[in-house]
């Protein structure tokens, strides 16, 4: 049990660290090359999500990355799924679904790379913050409740019986309140686009924590992955990110 948290807050701190440095530095190519990491590391952990095993398929989509250096990634991505859908028919291919790890999670990658390079930095970091709260305040949330009022919790969804609805409130609330207070004081926006956008990021963060939690249940695993230790994989640490990318896009963009 000990062994299990301390490896929870040495992996949590290396990440806080390596974002740190992200941000302080804030560099295109450096920039570039992580958000390539993450891209090529989350394709190959959706790869048995969807039972699929070509890993081919993640060099194609690094293919398609690299067309964000000269193209909006928006762009790229577009370009990307149009060309995988139409040479999975072209080919007669017996397996549609290979062109799902393009829609998830290389799509929100690419999103979450048009996030910075169109807003900047300071609005990655507000993502960031703002989905991390909320994590943070749901999972909170949840566990008190089962500690102390088991009996009035509500199961949110199906595909992922632990998490509650109240759960789910407290985190959009206390997430979509950090986000507002960091965006009005860091970034150029009014205290209503940055209340609105920070709820919108926290709603589509719980959907994107629900879909990771909905594809590994279908795949009867606990973990996308082993490489952030007891985290589990990039996945489970990025879905609520991925999708709350995409909500400040719609917002901000």
């Amino acid at each position: 049990m000990f062994a299990s948290l301390l490896n929870r807050i040495i992996v949590a701190a290396l990440l806080i660290i390596a974002f740190s440095v992200l941000v302080v530095l804030d560099s295109f190519w450096l920039n570039f090359a992580v958000f390539a990491l993450l891209l090529c590391v989350a394709m190959y952990e959706s790869l048995p999500l969807y039972g699929l095993n070509q890993k081919f398929l993640i060099i194609i989509a690094l293919v398609f990355f690299s067309f964000s250096i000269f193209l909006n990634p928006l762009f790229a991505m577009l370009t990307m799924l149009c060309l995988v859908a139409g040479g999975v028919a072209f080919v007669k291919s017996p397996e549609p679904k290979l062109i799902l790890p393009f829609l998830y999670p290389a799509a929100p990658v690419f999103a979450l790379f048009a996030l910075l390079n169109e807003c900047g930095m300071l609005c990655l970091v507000w993502l960031v913050i703002t989905v991390a709260t909320s994590d943070t305040a749901a999972f909170a949330c949840g566990k008190i409740l089962r500690l102390k009022k088991p009996d009035i919790l509500r199961s949110l969804s199906p595909a992922s019986p632990n998490k509650s609805i109240q759960g789910a409130l407290a985190g959009v609330i206390l997430g979509s309140f950090a986000g507002a207070l960091y965006a009005s004081i860091f970034v150029d926006v009014s205290f209503f686009v940055a209340l609105g956008a920070s709820v919108l990021a926290c709603v589509f963060g719980v959907f994107g924590d629900l879909f990771e939690s909905y594809l590994k249940r279908l795949s009867d695993v606990k973990d996308s992955g082993k490489i952030l230790g007891e985290h589990g994989g990039v996945l489970d640490r990025f879905d609520a990110i991925f999708f709350g990318a995409i909500a400040m896009l719609v917002v901000l963009a």
